[in-house]
Order: C-alpha cells, then sequence, then structure tokens
C-alpha cells in the first residue's frame, strides 16, 4: 500500500509551528550551541528528534488511549519532566555563577559529562509542550485506519523535521559572533534560560497537582 500523503500534508505544518514555538527544547540547544559549540547542539537535536519519534511512535499505537486509563503513568511524567527541568535550570544558573572562562576552554569546561545528547532526550521526553502535541493534536489528527507506510512515513517526517529545525537553531547559534555575544554575556543568559526552564518545571509539577 502506498503512503497517504494527504496525512503527511496535516501534519508537517502543524508540527513545525509546534517546534518553532519556544520551549524547554528550544531553550536547551540555544544553551548548548552558544556554550559547547555546532557539535553539542546537533548532538542534543538527534536526542529531541529520537524523543519526538518515540512519542509519534507511542502515540500511533496507543499512547493516548494509556494515558486515559492510566492516570498514574501521566502523573508520574508531570512529575518527573517536572523536576528534571528544575534540575536543568539548577544547574544553568549554577553555571553562571562561576567565573567566565575565554577562548576555546569555555566550551570544553562547561559540564564537560554531561552528554549533549541524554540532556536533548531526556528534556524532549520530559517536555509538557510535546506532550501535549502528541496525545491531543496529533492523536486527533492521525486516523487509527491509516496504513502501517503512512504510519512508518509520520514517525520518519516527525524525527526529520524535530533533527532539522532544531539543528538550523544549533547552526545559527554557534557562529564565530554568536559565541563572542555568549562569552560576553554567558552568566545572564544561562541565568535567563536556567529560570525558563525552571518555571517550566515548576507549571508541570503544578499541573500534576490537578
Amino acid at each position: 500500500m502506498a503512503v497517504d500523503l494527504l496525512s503527511l500534508m496535516k501534519i508537517a505544518p502543524i508540527f513545525l509551528v509546534a517546534l518553532a514555538s519556544p520551549g524547554p527544547d528550544f531553550l536547551l540547544i540555544s544553551s548548548l550551541a552558544m556554550k559547547r559549540g555546532r557539535a553539542a547542539g546537533l548532538a542534543g537535536a538527534s536526542g529531541i528528534a529520537l524523543g519526538n519519534m518515540n512519542y509519534a511512535f507511542l502515540c500511533i499505537f496507543g499512547l493516548s488511549y494509556m494515558l486515559a486509563r492510566m492516570a498514574w503513568l501521566l502523573l508520574t511524567i508531570k512529575i518527573v519532566g517536572g523536576l528534571y527541568l528544575i534540575y536543568l535550570g539548577y544547574q544553568l544558573w549554577k553555571a553562571s555563577l562561576k567565573p567566565a572562562v575565554s577562548g576555546t576552554n569555555e566550551a570544553q569546561q562547561v559540564s564537560p559529562k554531561r552528554n549533549p545528547f541524554v540532556m536533548g532526550l531526556m528534556t524532549n521526553v520530559t517536555n509538557p509542550k510535546a506532550l501535549a502535541f502528541f496525545t491531543s493534536v496529533f492523536a486527533l489528527i492521525v486516523q487509527p485506519s491509516i496504513n502501517i507506510e503512512t504510519q512508518i512515513a509520520i514517525i520518519l517526517l516527525i524525527g526529520f523535521m524535530s533533527f532539522a529545525w532544531f539543528s538550523f537553531v544549533s547552526l545559527a547559534l554557534s557562529t564565530t559572533h554568536m559565541r563572542k555575544l555568549y562569552m560576553r554575556s554567558s552568566s545572564w543568559i544561562d541565568r535567563i534560560a536556567g529560570t525558563f526552564l525552571a518555571l517550566f518545571g515548576v507549571k508541570l509539577l503544578v499541573s500534576a497537582r490537578n
């Protein structure tokens, strides 16, 4: 059976809007690209793409059904996600209080043991925006009747679009000009990014109580 291109055309523009709107994923890639360079940003983008593909796979094969009948699963995702985002915010604030390091040593000094791919994957998996999109909008667009070829194509499309968008963000923010800008304003950039990530986390924890 052939791939249903109409289904892909319905998903692509809506998902692009969801990708482009600021959130934890964008903040993480921005920080990685400016702080640790292009390679770290691309690794983070790969992690985010895998996370979105995972959500697409689960949604196609019953994520919405599971969450509707397993309230504890949604609650667990919200609590773990909220705590993780607060932790990332704390780490960025902690890094902002350290003395600035000039030159190429800065990229090596900041979080050398934290894998950017894992950071991207974990941030995406615990991202309330991604969870909301795939369990609501995405679930409405993707009909259960679509064939397996279209299901696979949708998952691959989600991965490709995620990687392409955040790679673009990473490449744009890892230029020499942006790196110099970061070095001049690194403390405040980290504090702003850390604050917003922590606020996303608090919002997710509050929603878990409702």
